[in-house]
């Protein structure tokens, strides 16, 4: 597939564009005086990639120009032929005001201007958006990037200035998951698997989420089986035995049982903590004792006063030492009493404790003493049948639980066969690598030499393509420029060298599937800018050699990119390789011919 004409229903307003086989120039000239870069910006040479695009059914968008200024635009209609095969062709129309109404009309001729072809007449009239992709892209049929999309490959074979900053992840591309799997099916890799590989860990991540929703939604935290099983089963039992109880009518059980409980339990609970609120409370007596008892008696104006009248000397360095000493004393005693004061509160926070747990605990004795001294048979029948009916409740909410830790460990196993799914999908993905990085046959190792050789040619250094599996288990692609004695350099880290790896990546990926099916056609927005001269007369060489062999290679140049000629030299770009001439003098310099908007 290649690009033939581009064109609206406005050609008066409208810089039509008819493409040719090989290289095409979008240049932009500074007509009039001043900076060149300047009065060469918004004249539309970025905003052909743009429209390119929109007719390739790119999703609309409130920001996209045409859309940003519907006022101005809401009566274009646009038209992109494209040439699918020899004597084959295709004209998509797309408008501005019914954005997602797409028709198509096949033709064997190219140059053809169907703006007043009535809409009746077109073989696919007015197909929703998303159909209409679908239709583009069995008629496009590449079946190299199966099964992906024509529209996964569209920003790679579309590069705006955005796009050169990573080589393989575009601008709009945000998670690893939208744009790595391409990447591996463009090399020649198996990009099921590294797609599988994504599900997976997507999968593995929400099925972790639903084991800690799971795990919080068990009563008390209890997740261990064998914990509630056992809880289940007693609390079982002391229902059956409460409800036998109440069903025979006997309470003779139930009065020993409360008579043992008051004994055996509560009582001596009552009386271990009543030895405790001793405890505590005298601890708490001799804390704040202890706090009251810290005033510093010793005042040294007092003892010197003592001194003098028994004439001993107490002055100078004596009386200094002494008042440090003094001084000393109260730091050591503020920090104990900073100790002292958490104690008591620690110890009060206790005895708090123990007498809210002391009021309960005596609760609990009086109505089990209330029970025992009651004669009336129904009131027993009552108390126990409210107990059973808690027992019930407390069965049940352990059989959720149980049921809960069930669904915990069914989904651990889970997370578990996937984990290990994963690893098995990892280290096949790793073996693939390996053979197609050995493979001279393979697309990848193709790509790789190609891209080695354009960076070589352009600039004499080698440039490397490669991929391996990082710690993550995720494929890794690398482009770099190595130095003189073939190592790494920071070389590809600047922004020129670094568009330069775009371009040549780009250029590889077509030349390695030229005989396949693939697509014929590049577009570079600026490529030319930031390169120095030497490097912008080697890589228009070697687009005019990829030309030669078949592909259409798009650029859009600023004249001021252009490197100087001196006499006698042939134009940078000859006539035929300029498709359309841009400039700053007056608005039919434009492709849009009217007012920078």
């Amino acid at each position: 597939m290649k690009l033939s004409k581009l064109y609206s229903n406005q050609p008066s307003v409208f810089h039509n564009v008819d493409f040719r086989e090989g290289l095409n120039v979008i240049l932009a000239e500074a007509h009039l005086p001043g900076d060149k870069r300047e009065n060469t910006h918004n004249l539309g040479k970025s905003t052909l990639g743009q429209l390119l695009d929109y007719l390739l059914l790119s999703k609309k968008t409130k920001s996209f120009f045409l859309f940003k200024n519907y006022d101005l635009f809401k009566d274009f209609t646009f038209f992109l032929e494209i040439s699918l095969q020899k004597n084959n062709y295709l004209t998509i129309r797309r408008s501005v005001k019914e954005a997602t109404k797409i028709s198509f009309i096949h033709h064997t001729s190219a140059g053809q201007d169907f703006s007043n072809l009535p809409i009746h007449e077109w073989h696919h009239q007015n197909v929703s958006f998303e159909k209409a992709k679908k239709i583009l892209d069995g008629l496009l049929n590449w079946k190299d990037i199966e099964p992906f999309t024509y529209r996964n490959l569209v920003g790679y074979l579309i590069r705006s200035q955005a796009d050169y900053r990573n080589v393989f992840q575009l601008n709009y591309q945000r998670r690893q998951a939208d744009w790595l799997p391409l990447i591996a099916e463009l090399v020649g890799l198996d990009a099921k698997k590294v797609t599988l590989s994504y599900k997976k860990e997507s999968l593995i991540k929400e099925k972790g989420n639903e084991l800690n929703l799971l795990q919080t939604e068990i009563a008390g935290g209890r997740c261990n089986l064998a914990t509630i099983n056992g809880l289940l089963k007693i609390t079982r039992e002391k229902e059956e035995k409460v409800r036998k109880q109440v069903d025979e009518f006997n309470f003779n059980s139930a009065d020993k049982e409360e008579t043992r409980s008051l004994i055996d339990d509560i009582d001596v609970r009552i009386s271990l903590l009543n030895e405790r609120r001793y405890t505590l409370t005298l601890n708490k007596k001799r804390i704040e004792e202890s706090l009251a008892d810290h005033e510093i008696r010793f005042v040294s104006d007092q003892i010197e006063k003592v001194f003098r009248e028994a004439k001993i000397l107490f002055t100078g360095q004596i009386r200094r030492d002494f008042d440090q000493l003094i001084k000393f004393n109260k730091a050591i005693t503020e920090e104990r009493k900073g100790y002292l004061k958490e104690d008591l509160h620690d110890t009060q926070t206790e005895l708090d404790e123990v007498e809210n747990n002391l009021k309960e605990l005596n609760q609990q004795r009086s109505n089990k003493l209330r029970f025992l001294a009651e004669e009336d048979v129904f009131e027993k029948y009552k108390t126990l049948s409210r107990q059973a009916n808690k027992l019930a409740l407390s069965v049940e909410r352990l059989e959720n639980d149980r049921n809960q830790a069930l669904s915990i460990d069914a989904k651990k196993d889970e997370i578990l066969a996937l984990t290990k799914e994963l690893e098995v999908l990892h280290q096949e993905i790793e073996k693939d690598v390996k053979q197609k990085s050995d493979d001279d046959n393979s697309i990848f190792c193709k790509i790789r030499s190609y891209f080695n050789q354009i960076i070589q040619f352009v600039i004499a250094r080698s440039g490397l393509l490669r991929v391996e599996m990082n710690k993550e288990g995720h494929l890794k692609f690398t482009a770099e420029i190595l130095d003189e004695q073939d190592l790494t350099t920071d070389a590809d880290r600047g922004h020129s060298f670094h568009k330069l790896l775009c371009v040549a990546f780009d250029l590889a990926l077509l030349l390695a599937h030229r005989d396949r099916d693939f697509p014929r056609f590049v577009f570079h927005d600026g490529v030319f800018e930031s390169l120095d001269d030497r490097t912008k007369e080697n890589l228009l060489t070697v687009m005019r050699n990829l030309a030669k062999d078949g592909l259409q290679i798009i650029v859009t140049v600023i004249d001021s990119d252009i490197p100087p000629r001196v006499p006698g030299d042939s134009p940078f770009f000859s006539k035929d390789e300029v498709v359309v001439t841009l400039h700053d003098d007056g608005e039919s310099g434009r492709l849009f011919k009217m007012p920078p908007w």
